[in-house]
């Protein structure tokens, strides 16, 4: 029996056991703060790790949060091993804003050490990737693009990355063709770095690649969506990610067909059927309160066309979208600034319309009551999380929250 199927019968008492082994409901995933990487936990089947300002944190999929390790760390570039569970890397800087270098762990994030400086470093890796061809290369920016042939114990400069890079990645058949996402599309290098070429059409914007053990190649293009590479080219998989920009993508070792990524705006969602179609994680909580919910049916019927599932925005490139990408609308949850209004000014725009975005929010004052807009607006509230509330309104010109997981 291979893997994926071992995973499939798994007794659902081990999978609750593995769990209880973790503490939960500690802290909410909404209470930290920015995200900046995302990496499936061989030890709790299910869960996520979450690299943040303040450490690595188990994400489950209930929504609880703990911290993995002691470390308080502000982890950059968490990347893993293609081919051998619980090994990371990660870079960043520690509490005193110095940088990290490259760090690894064994066990799954528990526990570091310092693998590597960095080309004269110690370095700062936002970008980081391991060649699936052969582990023992790794590339990172810190400066210049730097490649390491001995597993990230030395480096050496090859000179000035992509212009506008976002991710890296590397081929799963030789370990000097690379991957690169960018804001002017998705390039290629034959020679580790050194020159690249474009894949996708330039002005095209690729926010994410990567590339599994087994060479399955993904890309993410604004206007065209998750894409995935194929004999014939590139087949769409799903474009319904409204306002989110998709970052960061990884596929389960255990399960091809579960994937997570993380996006720009530190939203997290998960596939389990190869990207086909995608949900939040944790799921979002059903509406508290009847004005919440009869905000969910009145959003069903008059918003969600333009404002999409859960209120993750229009999508560029769907039907109901402008070639203008600058009036699409807006994400309601906190991707975008909804929540720099305060209830009464959501509550305006609903019923009188707006001018932004080119006029295309129409006014629901003939249609929809008072009471109505606001239903709307505690159905929209239901998106936001721990710092929206905090900040909502003009508070958001200088509000000083703070993650609750800051020291």
């Amino acid at each position: 029996m291979n893997i994926r199927n071992l995973n499939a019968v798994r007794p659902a008492w081990l999978l609750l056991l593995t769990l209880a082994a973790f503490p939960a409901h500690a802290l909410r995933v909404g209470d930290l703060g920015h995200l900046h990487g995302i990496a499936f936990d061989s030890n709790a089947p299910g869960a996520l790790l979450l690299a943040t300002h303040y450490g690595l944190y188990r994400a489950l999929p209930d929504g609880s949060a703990s911290l993995v390790g002691d470390r308080r760390d502000d982890f950059l570039g968490l990347t893993a091993h293609p081919s051998e569970p619980g090994t990371l890397y990660v870079s960043g800087h520690p509490p005193d804003g110095s940088n990290l270098g490259l760090l690894r762990s064994k066990n799954g994030g528990i526990t570091w050490t310092r693998h590597g400086r960095g080309h004269d470093g110690p370095a700062d890796y936002h970008q980081l990737a391991v060649s699936p061809a052969d582990p023992d290369v790794l590339y990172g920016v810190h400066g210049s693009l730097q490649a390491s042939r001995d597993g990230g114990r030395s480096w050496e400069s090859i000179g000035p990355p992509p212009e506008k890079l976002i991710t890296l990645a590397g081929s799963a058949e030789d370990p000097t063709h690379l991957y690169a996402a960018t804001q002017a599309g998705l390039l290629t290098s034959d020679d580790g770095g050194r020159r690249w070429r474009a894949v996708s059409e330039p002005g095209n914007t690729a926010s994410l690649v990567h590339v599994t053990a087994d060479g399955t190649t993904y890309t993410f293009v604004l206007g065209r969506g998750l894409l995935r590479a194929e004999d014939d080219g590139w087949k769409a998989l799903y474009n319904g990610f409204g306002g989110h920009y998709p970052l960061q993508l990884i596929v389960d070792p255990t399960d091809p067909d579960r994937l997570a990524t993380l996006t720009h705006a530190s939203g997290l969602f998960t596939s389990e059927d190869g990207g086909e179609s995608w949900q939040r994680f944790p799921a979002p909580q059903t509406p508290h309160g009847t004005a919440a919910a009869a905000g969910e049916r009145l959003y069903t019927e008059y918003c969600i066309a333009c404002h999409g599932k859960e209120g993750v925005g229009e999508t560029a490139g769907a039907a109901t979208a402008p070639s203008d990408q600058g009036q699409l609308a807006p994400a309601l949850g906190f991707s975008s600034h909804a929540w720099h209004h305060d209830d009464e000014q959501l509550v305006e725009t609903i019923l009188e319309g707006g001018i932004a975005r080119g006029g295309r929010m129409p006014a629901f004052k003939e249609i929809l009551s008072r009471e109505n807009a606001r239903e709307l607006v505690a159905y929209m509230q239901s998106f936001w999380r721990a710092r929206e509330f905090a900040c909502q309104g003009a508070r958001h010109m200088n509000c000083d929250w703070k993650p609750a997981t800051r020291p």
